[in-house]
């Protein structure tokens, strides 16, 4: 059973939170959910990125900082004893679920474009309604203006 962390590269954005509440910051815990901060980013974090999250206090990045270093430790630790063909089913399996998340993400785009194309048809036939509607409305106050003057009593 490798250490705590030691698997952080496949850490969610909850499993993140949970673990800026376990070394004592719970403040910032929804900083780091909110701006999406998974596993793999936070591997990829610097002091620097912190005060970007909303961490200001000096002693605070020094201290998420340096709990970020050690789990970046333990994970490069836990990947070096991953012998060559472990290491390559992992890359696979990541890589796998980097597609399926894309493709998810491409099929949800897609719906949600043709909800959109949907209601500008919706809509469009609701104005395409309304203007042979107005077009009646038009062709009947014509016709009836033309038999008003027709039938009006003869002036002189």
């Amino acid at each position: 059973m490798p250490a705590y962390g030691a698997k952080a590269r496949e850490w969610s954005e909850k499993d993140v939170g949970d673990f800026v509440r376990y070394i004592g910051l719970e403040q910032y815990r929804a900083a780091f959910e909110e701006n999406f901060i998974n596993g793999k980013r936070l591997l990829r974090m610097t002091s620097n990125t912190l005060p970007q999250l909303g961490i200001q206090r000096f002693d605070h990045i020094k201290y998420v900082w340096k709990h970020i270093k050690k789990i970046q430790k333990l994970v490069d630790e836990y990947e070096q004893t991953l012998s060559d063909p472990d290491r390559k089913i992992n890359a696979s399996a990541t890589r796998i679920q980097s597609l399926a998340r894309g493709k998810l993400e491409r099929k949800r785009l897609e719906d949600m474009k043709q909800k959109q194309q949907e209601k500008e048809y919706a809509m469009f036939q609701q104005y395409q309604k309304e203007a042979v509607e107005a077009q009646s409305q038009a062709a009947i106050l014509i016709q009836k203006s033309r038999l008003a003057h027709l039938f009006a009593p003869s002036k002189g």
